[in-house]
């Protein structure tokens, strides 16, 4: 198989953690019925009514959320679903306090995405196989497993817990995002952007 271009795979890496970002600024959906949700998805229909709930899985297999730094990096190196060489493969520091690593799968994971901030793995990303799983399979799985989505759309079905948001995203893209570290981005977000508007107007006051 070739290489892949390294500033290419920045490129990706480096668009992975904006989308992540972008989406801290986005309200949740308000949770859709189950009128709703089975109308619009027929594999809603196939899931049991009243199986009790799990908690969100943190990851896939032995790679979670709340990992140190080095501990997933070796776990993705031991993992054979996972076609991770290391350092080289990709291993990348965007700003200070995070770290991305971005690797290719194998049979059922296309590519994986993996974000650390202040050593801590907080959101993974895997783009399954579009020749092996699909959309409405997980969703299945995953509405057996933990029942209703808080949010249900065309582009995306969202699963949430205390400490873990889980999003399947079309074509066919699982996101596990650490909840905690995922809200006080938010709030730094927010208090940044308050703080960039007192700027401004202060500005605009000296004029």
């Amino acid at each position: 198989e070739a290489m892949v271009n390294p500033k290419q795979m920045l490129a990706r890496a480096a668009l992975s953690l904006s989308l992540v970002l972008a989406f801290l600024v986005m309200p949740l959906p308000a949770q859709t019925s189950a009128a709703t949700a089975t109308a619009a998805s027929p594999a809603a229909s196939a899931s049991p009514a009243a199986l009790p709930t799990k908690p969100i899985s943190k990851g896939y297999d032995t790679i979670v959320l709340g990992m140190a730094y080095q501990a997933a990096y070796d776990a993705l190196r031991a993992n054979p679903a996972i076609d991770y060489r290391g350092t080289p493969d990709v291993s990348m520091s965007p700003g200070r306090d995070e770290k991305i690593i971005e690797t290719r799968g194998g049979r059922f994971i296309k590519r994986g995405t993996f974000q650390f901030r202040q050593e801590k793995l907080f959101t993974i990303i895997l783009e399954m196989e579009p020749q092996q799983l699909d959309y409405y399979s997980l969703f299945t799985a995953f509405s057996a497993r933990y029942g209703d989505p808080v949010s249900l759309n065309p582009q995306e079905t969202i699963w949430e817990d205390a400490t873990v948001r889980l999003i399947l995203e079309k074509p066919c893209t699982v996101k596990y995002l650490d909840r905690a570290v995922i809200e006080n981005l938010l709030q730094q977000s927010t208090i940044q952007a308050s703080r960039q508007e007192e700027s401004r107007q202060l500005f605009i006051d000296r004029l």
